[in-house]
């Protein structure tokens, strides 16, 4: 009895942590958006008060939703939340929306179809929040292609230059500008990512498949396959082929060398995935103590080929190995590599928690998901939970050139293993009371911040 009544007062104050983090998210964000005056440029902080920068770029992305939209998305959350809140209803509601999640799955056709309905609207709502760089790339690319240069940069050596032949195409063909070319690119990636979150949910939990990929799409990062005009759709793309590949290789479907290749191919599409190395060591390890040390050595071996046959091949086409290097950032300003990482200061580090917030706003549940133990101890836990440990770091200490809010998109592929383990871990393996309400109401509410902020990015300019 006794062990029953602290199950039972441990499972209250589990479910009043989650639910005082979504309530907390949910406040901030309304007296963000209409109680603190927003910066005019939320990349500088020079003239910004401590109150503009703890409530920032963020929290505040419910000004720029109609407030008839408004109203009507949060009555929904409440109602919804409201019927959740009834077991006998969660309960009728679980084995409807199991079912429907099995009848989805049944057949491919739902899926690409989904698939396709996501890109038509990425290519509708297309982003018209204009980067820094991208401001450069817009006058750089075309002075290359009239001058026959091949552009190409070391740490986007594929990513960079597909952008580039694609613009010659579109050019050549249809008068498409530069803008317009990068936009496209980065919506073809959309219905790739879907697919391939959809097929890997249906394997990590198979009866909530649709409610895990629908978590995942409810953070910023989905900004990304809205025409985003930087180098990081297509490797994210590639990045979620490689978890799908890792997890089947854990499962002893595939051997080390199929993940092994997918990185490599993902590195020689954007450096920023060496991060993930640490998790390739970890496949290591588990290959290893199968006694697949042939397979390891194979798949280094492989990885080390193929992005040296890269570099090798865009050297031999005219890009001087010196220029690449000096030009990127990756390695250092001015071959400066410590330049890359910097000691926030007390404003700064607000700012960062911010940028990590907009990117994923339920990532700070894999705090109280440590602390409670809920983070299953299994294979593909430790794979994500090394991706986490190198990605977090990365996204607080990396330098932003163009400042942080503007750099979004950098910092996004390093959070994605911290994503994955929230969303695989509180949808699949954590059980507290009224759940299902709770995953409804996060699930909603960050939907609404993150694509409120999409959709308000298509109209900037307009």
């Amino acid at each position: 009895m006794n062990k029953n009544s602290n199950i039972s007062i441990s499972n209250l104050i589990e479910a009043a942590v989650y639910y005082g983090f979504f309530l907390l998210l949910v406040a901030l964000s309304i007296y963000s958006s209409f109680f603190v005056k927003a910066l005019p440029d939320p990349n500088n902080l020079n003239n910004a008060t401590i109150q503009q920068v703890i409530f920032g770029f963020a929290f505040n992305r419910l000004q720029r939703i109609p407030a008839q939209i408004l109203i009507v998305s949060g009555l929904a959350i409440l109602i919804g939340m409201a019927a959740l809140w009834n077991n006998r209803r969660d309960q009728e509601l679980y084995r409807r929306f199991a079912s429907l999640n099995n009848r989805f799955f049944s057949k491919k056709i739902y899926i690409i179809a989904l698939c396709l309905v996501f890109f038509t609207a990425c290519c509708l709502l297309q982003s018209n929040m204009v980067s820094a760089d991208m401001v450069i790339y817009k006058s750089w690319i075309p002075r290359q292609f009239m001058r026959g240069i091949m552009h190409v940069r070391f740490d986007e050596m594929w990513e960079s230059n597909l952008h580039f032949n694609a613009y010659i195409l579109l050019h050549t063909f249809l008068g498409t500008d530069v803008l317009a070319s990068y936009r496209l690119l980065s919506c073809l990636a959309a219905p790739f990512f879907l697919y391939i979150l959809l097929i890997f949910s249906r394997r990590l939990v198979p009866d909530k498949a649709l409610s895990l990929s629908m978590f995942i799409m409810s953070g910023g990062f989905v900004q990304l396959f809205f025409g985003d005009m930087e180098y990081y759709t297509i490797t994210i793309t590639l990045v979620m082929a490689y978890f799908y590949l890792a997890y089947a290789f854990l499962q002893e479907e595939t051997s080390f060398v199929t993940p092994a290749m997918m990185l490599a191919l993902a590195m020689t599409f954007h450096m920023e995935t060496f991060y993930l190395l640490p998790t390739l060591f970890f496949l290591s390890i588990v290959a290893i103590q199968r006694r697949d040390g042939f397979e390891v050595i194979c798949g280094w071996f492989g990885l080390f080929i193929l992005v040296s046959l890269t570099l090798m091949f865009f050297v031999n086409n005219g890009n001087p190995l010196n220029n690449m290097v000096d030009t990127s950032w990756g390695l250092g300003r001015n071959g400066n590599v410590l330049a890359n990482f910097l000691t926030n200061t007390p404003l700064l580090f607000i700012a960062r928690l911010n940028m990590v917030t907009l990117v994923f706003p339920a990532i700070w549940l894999l705090v109280p998901l440590l602390g409670f133990s809920r983070i299953k101890l299994d294979p593909f836990n430790g794979f994500l939970l090394t991706g986490a440990c190198c990605g977090i770091p990365f996204s607080l200490v990396w330098v932003s050139s163009i400042g942080l809010y503007s750099d979004w998109n950098l910092f996004s592929m390093p959070l994605f293993p911290a994503i994955l383990l929230v969303g695989y871990n509180l949808i699949g393996h954590t059980h507290f009371s009224r759940k299902t309400a709770l995953l409804y109401g996060l699930t909603a509410f960050s939907s609404l911040i993150s694509y409120g902020w999409i959709v308000s990015n298509h109209f900037i300019g307009r």
